[in-house]
């Protein structure tokens, strides 16, 4: 007997299939840390870094709404709270520490009363570069928590994880490079293993190598 749902109906076997199952979004918390950084007046934007990363990384939605077991396991995917302060550090030399905002926006120049440090263009080319490197980084940091979580044994989620690496990164790389063979490997962080061995020195200095915090990239 179909069970009535307005002007649709679900029958027994559609209603067990859809309590018996969910999608691995479902099984995610996407937890956004207090960065660290000194910039006024920027912690309500901070707040919604976890929903513009989701927003700008379109490929994740077919891993995402991947149809699995229904289960009750959450899988917590936690930004790095560091970022703006690596970003810091890097760009500015010791002792103009670049998140001490207030001291650097008191500093004048020689020959005039202006301030020579712009925050607002300041605040916009941290935040700018940072979230650059973010959005590169998401997508790793989602599929590495899946992976590194209790969701991560299931077969089914494992295989939609490595389908999703290998159409988003690896086709669209060998469709420029041809002669190239990667193999994915997923332990604490997502593994490119690339076999050069067939490319000439140009396309094998075309490619990137080295870790890359949220991902690894050997050659072979």
């Amino acid at each position: 007997m179909p069970l009535e749902r307005g002007h649709l109906s679900m029958s027994e076997i559609e209603l067990l299939k859809r309590i018996s199952s969910t999608h691995i979004e479902d099984c995610l918390v996407l937890e956004v840390p207090t960065f660290a950084h000194s910039l006024e007046g920027e912690h309500d934007v901070d707040s919604k870094v976890a929903e513009f990363l989701l927003a700008q990384n379109e490929s994740l939605t077919t891993l995402l709404t991947t149809e699995i077991p229904a289960t009750s396991v959450k899988v917590h995917v936690t930004l790095p709270a560091n970022v703006f302060e690596k970003y810091m550090n890097h760009n500015f030399p010791i002792p103009y520490l670049p998140y001490d905002v207030k001291r650097l926006r008191m500093r004048k120049s020689f020959h005039a009363k202006e301030a020579i440090f712009q925050v607002e263009q300041y605040t916009q080319e941290v935040y700018d570069s940072v979230l650059k490197d973010l959005l590169e980084q998401f997508p790793f940091l989602v599929v590495n928590a899946i992976i590194n979580s209790e969701l991560g044994q299931q077969e089914v989620v494992r295989k939609a994880c490595e389908d999703y690496l290998q159409a988003t990164y690896i086709a669209p790389l060998l469709e420029k490079v041809p002669q190239l063979s990667v193999k994915i490997t997923l332990d604490r962080v997502v593994t490119f293993h690339l076999d050069v061995s067939k490319l000439d020195d140009t396309a094998k200095e075309s490619l990137s190598c080295g870790d890359f915090g949220a991902y690894v990239i050997q050659f072979d």
